[in-house]
């Protein structure tokens, strides 16, 4: 395939995600009332520890979504959307929402500076490139961590990889940074805060 054909690909795998998710919004239902309260609870508490995003419009949705059980888009003229899917999410604990949505939110923050036109290389890229998709969920990943959130990750991602279905988890396994790795960044910077605060 050569080039140009490959950008027409991205292109097209961009829009009919972008069609898929508004379809999907429109059709979904909720399952688990109580799981939408305290998802709305932790989204509403995390978001005000990103400081990046306190003069952004963040709104939360509930939607289906096909691979995995949440994503973050940013609309033109300032508007970003995290939608959740609650019914992959029944019995997740606060700590796992918190982990969810730390790992959204720093997905909206690497987003803040890009113009529309580079959101939309950026999704042809996520799309169509495998290498490039792992170094943005990693990045993101580790963006989490060190927003203090390495604990409630673990939490999330230890969860789904025990309910999640086999193709999420093959997905998780894929892109994502894995438990131990998690854990090992969160005791790192656990131990740089406490000589940091040790030295002052």
């Amino acid at each position: 395939m050569n080039k140009n054909m490959r950008i027409f690909a991205g292109i097209l795998i961009f829009v009919l995600i972008i069609i898929s998710i508004s379809i999907n919004h429109n059709i979904y239902h909720i399952n688990d009332n109580d799981s939408e309260i305290r998802a709305r609870e932790n989204f509403a508490e995390v978001l005000n520890n990103f400081t990046e995003l306190n003069n952004k419009n963040v709104v939360l949705k509930m939607g289906n979504i096909n691979d995995g059980s949440a994503e973050s888009i940013k609309w033109p003229f300032e508007n970003y959307v995290v939608t959740l899917d609650i019914n992959e999410l029944n019995n997740l604990s606060d700590d796992g929402f918190r982990g969810l949505f730390a790992h959204e939110f720093s997905h909206l923050v690497s987003y803040k500076n890009k113009s529309w036109i580079e959101m939309i290389w950026f999704g042809i890229k996520y799309s169509i490139s495998d290498e490039f998709k792992t170094d943005v969920e990693r990045e993101t990943d580790t963006t989490t961590v060190l927003h203090g959130y390495g604990n409630d990750s673990y939490a999330y991602l230890e969860y789904r990889l025990e309910t999640a279905s086999e193709e999420d988890r093959t997905v998780y396994a894929k892109y994502y940074l894995s438990l131990d790795e998690i854990k090992n960044l969160t005791e790192v910077v656990a131990q740089t805060q406490n000589m940091k605060s040790i030295t002052v």
